[in-house]
C-alpha cells in the first residue's frame, strides 16, 4: 500500500518564501501562512508533487486576490492542477 504524495506549494513574493503542503492543491493553498494584504509585489507560485513541478509568474493584481477570495483560490487550484498535468 503506497501513500499518495503530497502537493508542495511555494510562493515567492516580497523577497520572502512561503511554503505549505496538502493532500490536494486547494488544501495546500489554504495552508499557506500569508494574508493577501501582506503581498506587496509580483511573485512566483511553484507547485510540485513527486517529480512533477510547475511554476507560474503572477503580477500583483493577480497574486493578491488569491489570498483574499475563496472563489479565486478554487479557480487557481484548478489552473495549477492543469499546469501540473501538462508538465508530465
Amino acid at each position: 500500500m503506497s501513500a499518495k504524495e503530497l502537493f508542495k506549494l511555494n510562493v515567492s513574493a516580497n523577497g520572502t518564501e512561503y511554503e505549505s503542503t496538502g493532500e490536494t492543491i486547494s488544501e495546500a493553498l489554504n495552508n499557506l501562512p500569508v494574508n493577501g494584504l501582506e503581498i506587496k509585489t509580483k511573485g512566483t507560485v511553484r507547485i510540485s508533487q513527486g517529480k512533477r513541478t510547475a511554476e507560474r509568474f503572477l503580477f500583483l493584481k493577480q497574486i493578491r486576490p488569491l489570498f483574499l477570495s475563496k472563489l479565486r483560490k478554487i479557480a487557481f487550484a484548478k489552473q495549477l492542477g492543469d499546469l501540473l498535468e501538462a508538465s508530465k
